[in-house]
């Protein structure tokens, strides 16, 4: 599928670098539970939108789109939902040799179980369990992120208070 190995470790190499791994969480008005919890991929580039492009190309997914944050503008390549379990298959062939690793292990496991539900007869509607396992991973996410960077909110904490008013 990937036939340039060379691009591909490349590729592998700025993301254990410069990309970010999440099982996002939001409210969700619409959802009975009020949250709503897909699986996030992002990669930055300072001034390099069209390296970012050509990593679209190469993976065949996501949306390069300009950013803003601290001050600077950046170009960032997102993937989300359904998509992921494309850049799932990736990174299997192309590991990630870095501290992200971990990161990864634990986001593929919430891509799996939230792709598994386009799958189940009942459509694609998240039952209170399947919430409750993504939404733990990703606080097993956070303790891993907070062991390399300074604790932020819990938004997974949040996000099982809010189920469990459901």
């Amino acid at each position: 599928m990937w036939e340039d190995r060379d691009f591909g470790n490349y590729i592998a190499g700025q993301a254990d670098a410069d990309s970010c791994f999440v099982l996002s969480i939001s409210k969700a008005s619409k959802n009975k539970f009020g949250v709503s919890v897909y699986p996030l991929w992002q990669m930055d580039k300072l001034g390099d939108e069209e390296v970012l492009q050509k990593i679209r190309d190469f993976l065949g997914v996501g949306v390069v789109s300009p950013s803003h944050g601290k001050g600077k503008s950046y170009s960032a390549l997102r993937v989300h939902g359904y998509a992921c379990l494309k850049l799932v298959e990736f990174f299997e062939q192309f590991p990630l040799k870095g501290k992200k690793r971990k990161d990864f292990e634990l986001w593929k496991k919430g891509v799996k179980l939230y792709c598994a539900r386009k799958h189940k007869d009942r459509g694609n509607y998240m039952t209170k369990d399947e919430l409750v396992q993504l939404i733990e991973i990703r606080e097993e996410m956070e303790m891993t992120l907070n062991r390399r960077k300074s604790p932020r909110y819990n938004s997974a904490k949040l996000a099982r208070q809010q189920l469990s008013q459901s």
